[in-house]
């Protein structure tokens, strides 16, 4: 089944920008989905806030499941909301689906889960229902101690079964 659900990832992904899934998304897309718990220290540009996108997506769609990506500053959430445009524009004839609301901070499927793309503000994650991922992109970019805030906010968000997600480039560390 995981494989199954990768390959329509890579779907995602590949109509989206153009290319497969590198082996170490495949990779890195195997350790989320299996573990509820993940520390992810990437590198910049390499696609992996794409990658959050496409998985968050392919939940909402394959499963109902919902799903919400925390960046750093509502600037940032917007790339992500971007990115799930890009992808669902080109997948258009590929994947029948219909949506409930796109706004901008949320994919609704109809008949499926939601993907929330929202600033790294507690508040914003506090009340959702979250069965799919909880990503906290640029998670130590977040300031004034919102990182910890944002980890205390998305622990009960994701009680029905959701997975944690922590990623981010090092920060000059």
């Amino acid at each position: 089944v995981q494989d199954r659900f990768l390959a329509f990832v890579n779907t995602l992904v590949f109509a989206g920008c153009g290319h497969d899934m590198d082996n170490y998304q495949v990779a890195l897309a195997r350790d989320i989905l299996t573990c509820p718990r993940t520390i992810v220290n990437k590198s910049r540009k390499v696609g992996v806030s794409y990658l959050f996108a496409a998985l968050c997506l392919a939940l909402a769609i394959a499963y109902g499941k919902s799903s919400v990506i925390a960046a750093p500053s509502l600037s940032n959430s917007k790339r992500v909301m971007e990115f799930l445009r890009q992808i669902l524009e080109n997948t258009k004839g590929l994947i029948q689906m219909s949506f409930d609301a796109e706004s901008t901070t949320q994919v609704s499927i109809k008949e499926g889960g939601t993907v929330y793309s929202v600033p790294n503000r507690p508040a914003a994650v506090r009340g959702l229902s979250i069965d799919g991922l909880a990503i906290m992109d640029e998670w130590a970019h977040y300031r004034d101690g919102d990182d910890e805030k944002m980890f205390l906010a998305v622990g009960p968000a994701t009680v029905l079964g959701g997975h944690m997600v922590g990623a981010s480039t090092p920060a000059g560390q």
